[in-house]
């Protein structure tokens, strides 16, 4: 997530109860867009594709560090810390970020339901539950002609089987994609158990391209084959749905922190509700402490331990909503550049 605040709640644990969201693969155009039509894309040459391979040793991955807007370079870890244990002192103080700009709402709160769906709720924690890894989870390596950077990832299904869904402001910032962009699922402990997989092509909404607008911060990156394989057919990928609820029960999967400072996939478990804390927000808000190095996350509704349904990926928060994390709801404009990014 982009570091626009410093999200310490402590988690809580109570019964909530979540509506199923139905799993959809589209294959179709919409015709009436809200904004530009189609995805603004960039594609990796053959031999750029060898050098992403090549490039992300073990040592480069442990300095990688995890990806800042430009507006937000001067935000802090300190939630981060918390989260792991942390506590590093020299981590500067926060200053007032770009949250300052939207009104706050005055009594946004999580809704809750009384049976059936989630059984529990957290805030954030480290990831437990049947395997210490979700294999269709991992980290996003990538470069920017500065320093080496990371973000949180997933696979999602696609007509190619080589799909991988993040936010917007981890394929591309400014004029220019990142460069170098690789995949590695199941990322723990630095290690990389299922592999490097190199991106061929990256897919970014318009909005987010040429407005950064928060409501599309979503990409989507075609990988290229390793020994003949497609990804999903490794790890597995999950559903994707559009134009869900805005309450919906999710999980929501992340690397807070730079990579070596960790060791496993943190996740954060709740209901979506609206965003209420920004003028012209179509977003959803999630109570979860999860900091930067989380962004790119999937938020996964029907969650089975292994894969769910896509309706959202971790984004940003606000300073005046602390212990929140923001995702683009995925509608129509997002749909239009999964439609061309699952069959390229």
């Amino acid at each position: 997530m982009r570091v626009r605040t410093v999200l310490v709640n402590v988690a809580t644990v109570v019964a909530l109860a979540a509506t199923p969201v139905a799993a959809t693969v589209v294959t179709r155009y919409d015709v009436e867009p809200r904004h530009q039509p189609g995805p603004t894309t960039e594609q990796a040459s053959p031999a750029a594709q060898q050098e992403a391979s090549r490039y992300w040793t073990s040592q480069r991955m442990a300095e990688a560090t995890p990806v800042s807007t430009e507006r937000d370079k001067t935000q802090t870890l300190r939630a981060t810390r918390e989260l792991l244990g942390d506590e590093d002192s020299s981590l500067p103080s926060s200053p007032r970020s770009r949250a300052s700009q939207h009104r706050a709402a005055p009594s946004a709160v999580a809704p809750q339901a009384a049976a059936g769906g989630l059984a529990t709720t957290t805030a954030g924690a480290k990831w437990n539950g049947g395997n210490s890894v979700v294999p269709s989870i991992g980290l996003a390596y990538f470069t920017d002609g500065v320093g080496k950077m990371s973000c949180s990832a997933g696979v999602v299904n696609s007509q190619t089987g080589d799909l991988v869904g993040t936010a917007g402001h981890c394929c591309k910032l400014g004029r220019s994609f990142y460069k170098n962009w690789t995949f590695v699922p199941g990322h723990s402990a630095g290690e990389a158990p299922y592999g490097k997989w190199p991106a061929r092509q990256l897919f970014t909404t318009t909005g987010w391209a040429h407005r950064q607008d928060d409501n599309e911060d979503v990409c989507f990156a075609a990988l290229s084959t390793v020994n003949g394989q497609h990804i999903s057919q490794v790890v597995g990928a999950n559903a994707i749905s559009f134009n869900a609820s805005e309450s919906v029960g999710v999980h929501s999967f992340g690397y807070p922190g730079p990579a070596r400072r960790y060791n496993g996939v943190y996740y954060c478990a709740g209901i979506t509700y609206p965003d209420n804390y920004a003028h012209g927000s179509t977003d959803v808000a999630l109570p979860c402490k999860m900091e930067e190095g989380s962004s790119g996350g999937l938020m996964l509704a029907n969650f089975n331990g292994t894969t769910g349904t896509v309706v959202s990926v971790n984004s940003k928060g606000y300073e005046e909503a602390p212990g929140v994390m923001m995702g683009p709801r995925f509608d129509s404009s997002i749909k239009r550049v999964y439609d061309v990014a699952q069959v390229s």
